[in-house]
């Protein structure tokens, strides 16, 4: 999935914490890491690691929280919930 202390697709470093969100039938991987700003939810699809929200940033014209993305689920067609 992802090495702590390796670079985070929106800047930084993944820090430490890893939780698991959910994998879909083909793979792709859900889960929230810790980052810099506090939490960033990514997804592991072909082998890339994609942001989907990062704390300190704006969701759907939502500011996100330190800890928003404690809950994280995907269906099989890649669509993330959190």
């Amino acid at each position: 999935m992802a090495e702590i202390f390796t670079e985070a697709p929106g800047g930084g470093l993944l820090l430490g914490i890893f939780e698991p969100g959910g994998v879909t039938a083909r793979g792709d991987v859900a889960f929230v890491a810790s980052v810099l700003e506090g939490q960033a939810l990514l997804v592991r699809r072909k082998g890339e690691l994609v942001e989907i929200a990062r704390s300190g940033r704006v969701a759907d014209g939502i500011l996100l929280g330190v800890g928003t993305a404690e809950s994280v689920s995907i269906n099989d067609a890649g669509e993330v919930a959190f």
